[in-house]
């Protein structure tokens, strides 16, 4: 087989880059001072924004009252309306809001916090759940921003990130 690289004479070995020191001349009297420079401020990263870890200080208002229902320091809350009957209370309880003319079903809605934001869930609530007019798919959460409307059956919210 023959060599390709036959009768060619070895690269030469050059050395490597060094720095250079030139300076340009300077005319004759003239001394050259150094342009002035600036005073750069340090920069600093913002602080880094704490994660949302719960859902207070955020609120519901009620529509109809203005009335104000804070959120617990938890990171979920169940709302619909409590039931003596079968012991269930909601951590956000509507039954002085009118929850049973308003077709709000015990275990409505849950508001629950995942990677720092708020988010909606419809339980499979008999009589639905609305986001900004949009019925809710049952099961499947949404996020919540301040100020979305909430129709929890025909009961009227308001999220308010305070």
């Amino acid at each position: 087989m023959p060599s390709y690289n036959a009768g060619v004479p070895p690269q030469p070995a050059y050395p490597a880059p060094q720095p250079s020191s030139y300076a340009p001349p300077v005319p004759s009297g003239k001394r050259l001072t150094p342009a002035p420079v600036a005073p750069v401020a340090p920069t600093q990263a913002p602080a880094p924004v704490p994660m949302r870890a719960v859902l207070a200080p955020s609120q519901l208002i009620v529509a109809a009252s203005g009335a104000a229902l804070p959120l617990p320091s938890a990171a979920q809350a169940i709302i619909g309306r409590g039931d003596p009957v079968s012991n269930f209370f909601p951590e956000i309880d509507l039954n002085p809001y009118g929850a049973i003319d308003n077709g709000v079903g015990r275990r409505h809605v849950r508001l629950f916090v995942q990677g720092g934001q708020v988010l909606i869930e419809d339980m499979d609530s008999t009589n639905g759940t609305l986001l900004n007019s949009q019925k809710l798919t049952a099961r499947q959460p949404q996020p919540l921003h301040d100020g979305d409307q909430i129709s929890v059956g025909k009961l009227l919210l308001r999220f308010s990130e305070r």
